[in-house]
């Protein structure tokens, strides 16, 4: 599952292109283009306020973060795990950034972008 914000009521989603393949950073701002034709399924989750976009899968668990650097959108992508952790998994914020700072994964995307994450097996 892909969570996204939603900030304005009666917003619109809009869907990126497909790629056949794509280095991981994305590091010239693109990949190897392919047209194709895409299933997806849209649901709205009220009450469940995110201000990054999450990603939840059968292994893990995830945020994407963009900021000014790198660096800085790695600490927004940890921070919000630890947020994830306290909120819908219970633990305390010490347990929490406990358990992201010993399994966390950082990965970086195009530009000053990061997933980071943790497996579900250390939940």
């Amino acid at each position: 599952h892909l969570l996204l914000p939603v900030f304005r009521s009666g917003g619109y989603l809009f869907v990126g292109d497909l790629h056949a393949a794509q280095g991981q950073g994305e590091i010239i701002g693109g990949g190897v283009e392919v047209g194709g034709s895409v299933t997806l399924g849209v649901e709205v989750i009220k009450n469940r306020p995110i201000t990054w976009p999450q990603i939840c899968t059968q292994n893990f668990i995830g945020v994407i973060a963009s900021g000014a650097t790198l660096d800085v959108s790695i600490q927004i992508g940890y921070a919000q795990l630890v947020l994830w952790l306290t909120k819908e998994y219970g633990y305390d914020r010490w347990e929490a950034l406990n358990l992201v700072s010993q399994t966390g994964k950082a990965h970086p995307g195009n530009f000053r972008s990061a997933l980071c994450s943790i497996e579900k097996r250390y939940l």
